[in-house]
């Protein structure tokens, strides 16, 4: 048994700060994962699928377009079963996330970093030509792969679904696995529940408008593949400023050290609980904990 065994089960938190006239808010803490995100969830399932399928053999190198948190499950995955891996990064994170780059290096990826000044799939795009150049990489490819959606159908909104079933559940957007799958599990389980996607003031998932945005890892300027508009009941609008203070209010007050994909959240998590009001039921979702994150969130 290796440290891969430990993905998934992790802790469903109720957010203590609720007014009473709000709905319950619950939060599914992903940083407990192996690899220290929910993302370690889709790369075990997206190897695993690529070994069935025949698609991985020794001597593989897989490369991946990643914000950081899905290049360090591949890159803890690739490393125990024998892989090679290459992850494109966007140079914007060398900036503001120098720890992810870091410890994706002593996971021994290989490190390319994208010119993210003109748009927020340059990594994507720098992918698309290494692959070009060299037809034997395998890019297992988060943004089209079904196996992200299935990690979450069967795995994440499962785990939820022992505990709650939640009358609304929100997430922000990347490749979508997570909104996706989580989405459609629980609206089979219950067709009443409501399912948000909350984005940077700014963004729009519906046309794929972009801005430049320090919320690493969603709202990356596309529309994805795999997002099922049919499963998305609304938006909400988060500024960085509130996520960033949500986050800090946590830390001191309820313990939670997270991301700021997971303060966005939260922030609109607590917007659809004042709408449902007194005895309904959010659920959302923190991606990873705050250690990526001091220099932007809770550094000054």
């Amino acid at each position: 048994m290796n440290i891969t065994h430990y993905v998934g089960n992790t802790p469903l938190v109720k957010f203590k700060s609720c007014e009473a006239e709000w709905a319950d808010i619950f939060v599914k803490i992903e940083h407990f994962n192996a690899g220290g995100s929910i993302k370690s969830r889709v790369a075990k399932k997206m190897i695993e699928d690529a070994e069935k399928k025949g698609l991985l053999h020794e001597g593989s190198v897989i490369i991946e377009p990643t914000g950081g948190n899905t290049g360090i499950g591949l890159a803890i995955m690739a490393l125990l079963r024998g892989y090679k891996f290459i992850a494109v990064v966007p140079d914007k994170y060398e900036k503001v996330s120098r720890e992810r780059i870091e410890m994706l290096r002593c996971y021994n990826a290989d490190v390319r970093l994208s010119d993210a000044s003109n748009s927020g799939d340059s990594h994507i795009r720098l992918a698309n030509k290494l692959m070009k150049e060299d037809s034997s990489l395998v890019r297992l490819d988060q943004f089209k792969n079904q196996a992200c959606i299935e990690a979450h159908y069967s795995g994440t909104a499962t785990e939820i679904l022992k505990h709650i079933t939640p009358d609304a559940f929100v997430a922000g957007v990347g490749s979508s696995g997570t909104f996706t799958g989580i989405s459609k599990r629980l609206k089979e389980k219950c067709p009443t529940t409501k399912c948000f996607i909350a984005q940077p003031e700014g963004c729009d998932i519906s046309t794929g408008k972009w801005i430049q945005h320090k919320m690493q890892g969603i709202s990356l300027g596309i529309i994805p593949p795999l997002l099922d508009f049919d499963l998305v009941d609304g938006t909400v609008d988060v500024n960085f400023n509130d996520a960033r203070e949500m986050l800090r209010k946590l830390v001191k007050e309820q313990g939670l050290f997270l991301g700021i994909s997971s303060g966005t959240n939260i922030v609109a998590a607590i917007e659809i609980a004042k709408k449902l009001g007194a005895g309904r039921t959010v659920c959302t979702i923190a991606p990873d904990g705050g250690h990526y994150y001091m220099e932007e969130i809770y550094r000054g």
